[in-house]
């Protein structure tokens, strides 16, 4: 009796995909038969079929003819790769099977191909869309005010973030002050999380100030550094301007004696 076993070439049972870019992924392999013995034995049909778990498209395999001659049958299948496919725990591995039937003349046998599976692994995208509310902050020396640091996962998969204010040190070195109740966050995909920053500017012996500031926001992917995956960092800067007298200690006081000299101003002039 004929059978038939499906081999597939060596290097390509597991195959990790790209899923930004998409793509299709070819798999190659051989028909192996052993034939049988009578004498009236011509040519044998096998026909494969392969499918996806996925339900991604998969291409057909061209009907394939053996003989005596000829016992073995190469053969490939394409998978179709859709852009920015999900990445998640749940469906991050998909499977490839290819299964088939034979049968031969003269006569009417007929058997099945036992399956084969391979394996699509989808590589995870890390990658945020970052803005704030307000972008731009107008405040005097000295200053307070609060931001909502808006992030939102436009990756293919769940996410765990940190978020870092580039040269925070030399900044708080020169008065700034910054406070965030945490730095690392969970980020659900397709899903958006709000940071509130609170900010204050610094406050020195200066005159008159009319100056932009930039506190620039970087947000990193703290899973990808956990599986040893590669991904680019986000910055995010927001613009600070800031506008008054600082002179800490004589706000009041100067208040006061600008008071006083108006009030004296206008009594000299009535005199």
């Amino acid at each position: 009796v004929l059978s038939a076993t499906i081999v597939l070439d060596s290097q390509e049972p597991n195959v990790n995909v790209d899923p930004q870019r998409g793509g299709i992924i070819t798999y190659t392999g051989t028909v192996v038969t052993t034939q049988p013995r009578d004498f009236d034995f011509q040519f044998g049909i096998l026909n494969l079929e392969a499918n996806c778990s996925a339900g991604w498209m998969v291409t057909e395999i061209p009907t394939m003819t053996i003989t005596r001659i000829h016992r073995d049958h190469a053969f490939a299948v394409s998978v179709f790769v859709p852009q920015f496919t999900v990445a998640t725990e749940q469906d991050q591995i998909h499977k490839i099977s290819i299964q088939g039937t034979w049968r031969y003349e003269p006569g009417l046998d007929n058997g099945v191909i036992e399956p084969i599976e391979a394996f699509i692994n989808v590589n995870p995208i890390y990658q945020y869309s970052v803005r704030s509310d307000p972008g731009y902050v107008q405040t005097s020396p000295g200053g307070e005010f609060k931001i909502d640091l808006i992030i939102e996962n436009t990756g293919n998969g769940a996410d765990e973030v940190a978020i870092a204010i580039d040269r925070r040190s030399t900044m708080e070195d020169n008065g700034w002050a910054f406070v965030m109740e945490n730095t690392h966050y969970t980020l659900p995909y397709q899903e958006t999380i709000v940071v509130p920053v609170t900010i204050s500017a610094p406050q020195r012996w200066d005159g008159w100030r009319n100056v932009i500031s930039v506190v620039r926001f970087q947000v990193t992917s703290s899973q990808a550094l956990q599986n040893s995956d590669v991904s680019e960092a986000v910055f995010y800067s927001v613009y600070i301007r800031q506008r008054g007298v600082s002179i800490p200690g004589f706000e009041v006081p100067l208040m006061v004696l600008a008071v006083l000299s108006v009030a004296l101003l206008s009594m000299y002039r009535r005199r």
